[in-house]
């Protein structure tokens, strides 16, 4: 009977040392999957770019920018920048910056009295032997080519906020892309999109510049809008929207853009 005690109490005590390590792990991996209040993060992104393949002259383009209640704080921060608290901004120097009332809103006017294109070459790597057979010393050594690269002019804006951006209604309480209209609700491509919706949103462009025959523009806007936080791990969720369209030729007036539109992507508490 003493010795049937004995391992009764050592399994007693294997059991509760057993709980305590288990409930120890679970508190502690617990503890690691808390949000840390430090890390939380709230920002917008604008991106904006014009990629001319020939030099425009007498340019100026009117831009999607994002917008709220007919106020534009990237916009403001793209004309002058040190404006806007909080906000980091990048363009380039060689072009000049407004902000323009148009019947649908706001927009981000470019303007410059030429606009060249940013061609470079770059060389390709060294291509590899394409032959079966062994290698012999008549056989010529793969020579590297060059190509053509056109850089785009680029306009990015980072602003931060200390509010919790609404990323599943963002219209209306946030700042998106206008021109916006005729918002319609479709299928996401994203297979990991999960409760995401997408749209498909009609935006525009003006541009008025002289260009030759064969010339071609492409222009290029997003916006996200984000939260993210540290919990085990980087999560978060966004809204994002992108459009982009390639003007050919000279042009004087107004052109469609195709807006994709995301929102309720990520992880939620």
């Amino acid at each position: 009977m003493p010795a049937r005690r004995t391992v009764l109490a050592v399994v007693a005590v294997a059991l509760v040392v057993f709980a305590a390590v288990v409930g120890g792990a679970v508190v502690l991996f617990w503890n690691f999957t808390q949000p840390v209040e430090e890390s939380y993060t709230h920002e917008y992104e604008y991106r904006a770019s014009v990629t001319p393949n020939a030099t425009l002259t007498n340019a100026t383009l009117y831009l999607p920018v994002p917008a709220a209640a007919n106020e534009t704080r990237v916009g403001a921060a793209v004309v002058d920048p040190g404006s806007v608290p909080n906000a980091s901004v990048t363009r380039d120097a060689n072009l000049s910056y407004a902000v323009v009332d148009t019947p649908a809103g706001p927009m981000l006017a470019v303007d410059a009295a030429r606009i060249p294109a940013k061609t470079r070459t770059v060389s390709d790597p060294t291509p590899l032997p394409t032959s079966d057979g062994p290698t012999t010393t008549a056989d010529p050594a793969p020579v590297p080519g060059n190509h053509s690269v056109t850089d785009p002019y680029t306009v990015v804006v980072t602003l931060r906020t200390n509010h919790t951006i609404d990323t599943r209604s963002p219209v209306g309480d946030e700042p998106v892309l206008v021109p916006r209209r005729n918002a319609t609700v479709v299928s996401c491509d994203d297979p990991g999109a999960g409760d995401a919706t997408c749209r498909h949103v009609e935006s525009a462009v003006y541009a008025d510049y002289d260009a030759p025959a064969n010339a071609g523009v492409e222009v290029f806007v997003s916006l996200t809008g984000s939260n993210w936080w540290f919990a085990g791990g980087w999560t978060g969720n966004e809204y994002h929207q992108y459009g982009s369209v390639e003007l050919t030729g000279s042009h004087d007036g107004w052109t469609p853009v195709n807006v994709t539109e995301r929102v309720g992507f990520g992880t939620y508490r």
